[in-house]
């Protein structure tokens, strides 16, 4: 802002081009006067001439014409390197306002970079902080859906196919017959799946019985016992090692693979 009223306070202070010109212009047109007057009507004539003007010879109009003229000259010179120098002190001033635009603009850009790139940091910062809540609430979501497979699982065995004669098989007098788990069942969810687990893989085979499937009313319930767990192992994968090691503990990589043989199922499945 002080920059700026400098250069105004002294185009205030000096005076204008055209004033100048008015200035000299009258000092011309006073000085002509002065002269022709002064020459015409106050210089004495000699003895033999009428008038000043009629005394002159043609070297003496020379004389005169320079004596008056020159100083005209002078005037004029030195209004036209006023105004020039007035004019190139008034390009400075323009040129240092200029540069000072420019540089105002420099810092207005070199500001709006540093926003730009702040900004950028702040976008990039914010859309890894999404990223990650994101991954963190599909890492969430997948354990309550692996939670909620292996309590569905617990569900199956629990209400369907504990103490019930859910197998068919033939036993050690070559007899089929049907059987299945009649040992107390666990309160505790985990010890459930794991005792059932146990039982499909050997415990009716330590019983005698060989060639063993779900009885047909029980089929449905053995299919869908085997989807739980397989969607459990699916899960697996998604998850972390917490849940592999948990599938591991309860048997139900073997409990899956056992139940598909049970149900007779595709071996591609």
């Amino acid at each position: 802002m002080n920059d700026l009223a400098i250069p105004e306070a002294r185009e205030k202070k000096s005076p204008t081009s055209g004033a100048i010109i008015a200035w000299v212009s009258a000092a011309s047109a006073v000085w002509l006067l002065a002269g022709i007057l002064g020459l015409g009507y106050f210089a004495k004539s000699t003895a033999s001439c009428d008038g000043t003007f009629s005394c002159l010879t043609i070297d003496a109009w020379g004389t005169y014409l320079s004596g008056v003229f020159a100083p005209l000259a002078f005037f004029w010179l030195v209004a036209t390197v006023w105004i020039q120098s007035r004019e190139l002190a008034q390009q400075r001033e323009e040129l240092v306002l200029t540069r000072q635009e420019f540089a105002h603009s420099r810092e207005v850009m070199k500001a709006q970079a540093e926003e730009a790139a702040n900004s950028a940091r702040y976008i990039g910062l914010q859309t890894e902080i999404l990223k990650r809540q994101e991954e963190q609430q599909i890492l969430e979501r997948r354990r309550n859906e692996f939670q909620y497979a292996l309590n569905n699982l617990h569900g199956i065995i629990k209400h369907r196919l504990w103490k019930t004669p859910c197998f068919v098989g033939t036993n050690t007098g070559g007899n089929r017959g049907s059987f299945g788990i009649t040992t107390p069942i666990p309160s505790d969810r985990d010890e459930t799946i794991v005792v059932f687990s146990k039982y499909v893989q050997s415990g009716y085979a330590a019983q005698g019985w060989v060639n063993a499937e779900f009885e047909p009313a029980y089929q449905l319930s053995g299919v869908e016992a085997f989807d739980m767990a397989d969607r459990a192992i699916d899960l697996v994968n998604q998850i972390d090692d917490f849940a592999g090691s948990e599938v591991r503990r309860l048997g139900i990589f073997e409990l899956s693979h056992q139940l598909k043989v049970l149900c007779k199922m595709d071996p591609n499945r």
